[in-house]
């Protein structure tokens, strides 16, 4: 099964177990929407009283977590769900997860690479493709000049050469 990455617990907050979550979701909230969640070992999860904390992140009580000391071993903690959970996006829209192992080509069929992921580090998304001919890894922006079409049934995304930097 696929899973996918939803969040990462980073914190404490206040005494009583509550855990501040670096969430990748569109609004932090959501985080617990989709129900238990579970870490890498396949422990669960289960979230309430979900609220913002910042515009990518929220504050969360974790069931059985009773104080802080219990919250703080949890740090670093990344929490997924299986992709099946999540509902299917809008047009234009998709899972950084599904970009994942696409084959990167240009409009004439030209191979450049895989996709390895999409990052954001606060300045727009990027993404990265291994390139098996240069044998290195490329960055180009996540944005509609970059990336002309994406096909996820196919597995593959029609990308603009002129942003590669080869």
């Amino acid at each position: 099964m696929k899973t996918v990455c939803l969040g990462e617990i980073v914190a404490a907050h206040g005494i009583k177990g509550h855990v501040k979550i670096k969430t990748h979701t569109a609004n932090p909230v959501d985080i617990g929407s989709y129900g238990a969640l579970k870490d890498a070992k396949g422990r669960e999860y289960e979230l309430s009283n979900t609220r913002i904390a910042t515009p990518n992140s929220a504050i969360a009580f974790i069931k059985g977590v009773m104080d802080r000391n219990q919250a703080e071993a949890l740090r670093g903690t990344e929490l997924f769900i299986e992709r099946e959970q999540l509902p299917e996006p809008t047009d234009d829209e998709y899972y950084h997860e599904d970009l994942v192992d696409l084959t990167a080509q240009d409009e004439q069929g030209k191979v450049y690479g895989t996709v390895l992921g999409v990052q954001n580090f606060g300045a727009g998304e990027f993404f990265d493709i291994k390139s098996e001919e240069h044998n290195k890894i490329i960055t180009l922006p996540f944005n509609e000049e970059a990336v002309l079409d994406i096909n996820i049934e196919e597995g593959f995304m029609i990308i603009n050469p002129e942003f590669l930097l080869v």
